[in-house]
């Protein structure tokens, strides 16, 4: 995503090496390799420190990223509305196809969002 880039753009453009930006931000530098190897994202706290120290809205830091995922979301919403369609139409039970969380509700799943690590909940009704 953006965001790993505009870490690095911006730790090079300051001549900063990763031990020299986490000391300044308070994180080990192994944080610092993760975000810009796109491994893990920065909690609100980094972004604004990091955005302070490079002298750059929160907004910039974060823009190519937040367009991105709304891409992957929608892309992801508009997949599962053609599913339900598809199980609507066959009669197909939700828990039959859909992993459920542990401990969750039972019209509650957990879906895997393709590419990535993360999950989105799922919600449904039995229809009789």
């Amino acid at each position: 995503m953006e965001l790993s880039r505009h870490i690095k753009e911006h730790r090079v453009r300051l001549g900063m090496s990763q031990e020299q930006l986490a000391e300044a931000i308070y994180v080990s530098r192994q944080t610092i390799s993760n975000w810009e190897t796109d491994r893990t994202y920065p909690d609100v706290q980094s972004l604004l420190l990091l955005s302070n120290l490079f002298d750059v809205s929160v907004d910039a830091l974060i823009k190519g990223d937040v367009e991105k995922m709304n891409a992957v979301l929608s892309a992801e919403a508009k997949k599962l509305n053609k599913l339900s369609i598809v199980m609507v139409v066959s009669g197909s039970r939700p828990d039959l196809w859909c992993k459920r969380s542990h401990g969750s509700n039972p019209g509650i799943a957990k879906v895997p969002i393709a590419g990535t690590s993360r999950m989105l909940p799922l919600r449904w009704e039995s229809v009789n």
